[in-house]
């Protein structure tokens, strides 16, 4: 399409869903007379996605700057398809960290219930003593920590 005007209309036409509403609103803001930079501006924030904002940020920068602005267009899929691939990276390693932290923060409640199973007194010094109860103690706090520690590791904002 010859302007970029025209090319937002034919869209509006092939699109589905919630997205053609707020393209249809760009385009009556841009047929009352908004200038179609700022519509576009609009729209990108009444979305407020920041894969939609990436995408349109090139196309407003290749706009006002002039020169190629398909490559400028290709380039910026390209580094937004990377991008997404990237995220789908860190969610399946964040989601394999989690289990992990699930699995070591029940651990220790396995081990004492198969050491107890195994051979009853042999942890009993832990549950009568008093230097006993100061390891229990540590050790809880350190477990409490690792779990804290562990949940502020993994809670990545992708």
């Amino acid at each position: 399409s010859p302007s970029l005007g025209d090319a937002l209309r034919s869209t509006a036409i092939l699109i589905r869903g919630p997205i053609k509403e707020d393209v249809e609103y760009a385009l009556k803001e841009y047929n009352l007379g908004t200038p179609l930079d700022q519509a576009l501006m609009h729209m990108s924030v009444r979305i407020a996605s920041r894969t939609f904002s990436s995408a349109m940020a090139p196309l407003l920068i290749g706009r006002q700057t002039g020169g190629d602005l398909p490559k400028f267009l290709e380039r910026s899929a390209a580094t937004l398809r990377e991008m997404a691939r990237l995220e789908g990276v860190v969610r399946t390693k964040t989601a394999d960290g989690k289990s992990q932290a699930y699995v070591l923060g029940a651990m220790p409640f396995a081990m004492i219930l198969a050491l107890q199973g195994l051979d009853p007194l042999w942890l009993k010094p832990l549950w009568t003593n008093f230097i006993g109860y100061i390891v229990v103690f540590v050790a809880g706090i350190l477990w409490v920590g690792a779990i804290v520690l562990a949940r502020k590791i993994l809670n990545v904002d992708v």
